[in-house]
């Protein structure tokens, strides 16, 4: 039996009540609800509760909240193939996701042996398809000495929340064509991730799906927990920002441009190109997603539009459609070169410059 979820499955719980035991799986592979419902759960959760939380997300990159979205990825590919940019509320680094990985998350109280138990109740649950799985560290989980499961922690008022992504059928290529672009002449003050060895888990359990690994995690919960079978799993989605306000509230800063790019650390980023009419050298620096400075070099025969360009940019939201809305501003305030080449120059540099984003 499937139960919706009610506002009071935390409110009306006391801390002196019985330790209870919840499991709940999102109907929505929309990002921002889910990391939403995954910071309104650990808000809000008893603290003898014990709970397990089973998403996925549709194609996305997830930052960390102190890391810079432009030094981690290619924001217009990001756009080109539709993957969605999301801030976590917490740190670590950047990781792709798509419905070929799934996501756990456990809130318990914070106790010395809780990652283990967490890991332990991987584990086991993998075991159910005959993959033997092994603990590395703190945080990852290997099968053959390979990455399947990597993990980050949090701790809020008592409670630890541990969660982590399961590989099922990832989009491997997407790794290295959306993730870590090569900017070497761009500098930031924020955190930079680490790519590791990874495999799927259906290179070994072929045909091996989302709801299949939700149902043997789910029973690997129970079991460890003593608890009964038949525990309902709660679904949500969406509906449930009806009736929880502070749920939809976290809903709509994670969506926010401010929260996405506005939060990211200063930056420089300096590129430079040989175009027929001209070398461009730019250099760039940003504060909380907007280009605070703006430096053009070039021996370009028409030094007002250098001037322009220059002029147009800060100000601009580092990024594609600032660089757009920049060379649309260098146009209008270069009237007398309409029909003229330099128009066609601006469009190049255009195409250039929003690449190079």
């Amino acid at each position: 039996m499937m139960r919706t979820l009610q506002r009071a499955a935390f409110s009306s719980l006391p801390v002196s009540a019985a330790r209870t035991f919840n499991i709940y799986q999102t109907t929505t592979s929309d990002p921002f609800f889910n990391l939403a419902f995954e910071e309104y759960l650990l808000r809000g959760h008893p603290r003898d509760a014990c709970s397990l939380f089973l998403w996925r997300n549709k194609p996305s990159v997830i930052i960390g909240r102190n890391q810079n979205p432009w030094k981690e990825c290619h924001i217009s590919r990001l756009e080109q193939e539709g993957v969605e940019l999301v801030r976590r509320k917490s740190g670590g680094g950047a990781v792709y996701q798509d419905l070929g990985n799934s996501i756990y998350t456990f809130i318990s109280p914070d106790a010395a042996e809780r990652k283990k138990q967490h890991n332990h109740i991987l584990i086991d649950a993998l075991a159910t398809f005959g993959v033997k799985g092994s603990s590395s560290g703190r945080n990852d989980i290997h099968v053959d000495g390979k990455k399947v499961s990597g993990a980050a922690f949090k701790i809020e008022k008592g409670n630890l929340l541990h969660h982590g992504t399961m590989l099922l059928n990832l989009d491997l290529g997407a790794l290295g064509r959306l993730l870590n672009p090569n900017k070497a002449k761009m500098q930031s003050k924020g955190i930079t991730s680490v790519v590791a060895r990874v495999c799927n888990l259906c290179d070994i359990v072929p045909g091996l799906t989302h709801d299949a690994w939700c149902d043997a995690l789910a029973d690997s919960f129970r079991r460890f927990h003593g608890i009964s079978t038949d525990t309902s799993v709660q679904h949500v989605n969406h509906e449930a920002m009806h009736s929880l306000p502070e749920l939809k509230q976290t809903y709509e800063e994670l969506r926010d441009w401010d929260w996405r790019f506005g939060r990211s650390p200063e930056f420089t980023h300096s590129f430079e190109k040989h175009f027929p009419f001209g070398l461009f050298e730019v250099n760039l620096e940003s504060v909380n997603g907007l280009i605070t400075k703006a430096k053009v070099f070039s021996d370009s025969l028409y030094p007002v539009l250098v001037e322009t360009l220059e002029a147009s940019l800060v100000g601009k939201r580092y990024g594609v459609d600032g660089c757009r809305e920049a060379c649309s501003h260098t146009k209008l305030n270069l009237p007398m070169y309409v029909d003229t080449e330099v128009h066609q120059h601006i469009a190049e540099l255009q195409d250039w410059l929003c690449s190079q984003m």
